[in-house]
């Protein structure tokens, strides 16, 4: 099954034809913003912009080889093949080990996992990264750890997170329903991450 679902990923992500970055795509439903420009249902991000979603809003964001789930109250900083999370919560399926980061400390799959699976949480007080499949890096800056599937580290929040509204415990699958990718995810154990909706 775990092959069916990496060929299913490498189908509708495909790996770049070269080195150039391309942007990201977004789809969004309640209050996005991408620079502090709305999003209406979708868009495109490029490396160097930031994402917002609102207390009603959830994003996705499409790369190459990689798909990130974006929570309520969540701002990001987008990068080449990577987010930079400084506040919300994003949840990340890869084949590329497409990383985030918070501050000083960046969780990306290991070098060998070809599907993993995490999520990164950043509050007023904490930092938590969960891996969820496939093994994971945390870096950091002085010592580099692995996460096995299942296994979860917090962190005394290394950021300040000066989010207003209330972070909600799970990404919003909503997002999801919204969108016409059609990508069937096992999320744990037999759970879809992406509902397909044709």
């Amino acid at each position: 099954m775990p092959i069916i679902l990496l060929c299913v990923l490498l189908l509708f992500l495909p790996l770049p034809a070269s080195a150039q970055s391309k942007p990201g795509t977004v789809l969004a439903t309640g209050k996005v913003t991408i620079n502090g420009k709305a999003v209406e249902h979708s868009g495109n991000i490029f490396a160097g912009e930031t994402l917002k979603t609102a207390s009603n809003g959830a994003a996705s964001i499409t790369s190459e080889g990689a798909l990130a789930a974006v929570g309520n109250s969540t701002s990001l900083l987008y990068g080449d093949n990577s987010v930079n999370l400084e506040c919300g919560r994003v949840q990340v399926v890869t084949l590329k080990g497409f990383s985030v980061q918070v501050h000083k400390i960046t969780a990306s799959a290991a070098a060998g996992s070809a599907l993993s699976k995490f999520e990164v949480s950043q509050s007023a007080r904490q930092l938590s990264i969960h891996d969820l499949e496939g093994q994971l890096d945390i870096n950091d800056g002085h010592e580099r750890r692995t996460l096995n599937p299942g296994e979860k580290r917090d962190f005394q929040s290394p950021a300040p997170c000066a989010a207003a509204d209330p972070i909600s415990p799970l990404v919003p699958a909503t997002i999801f329903g919204a969108s016409t990718f059609p990508i069937w995810l096992d999320y744990g154990k037999g759970r879809p991450i992406t509902p397909v909706k044709p």
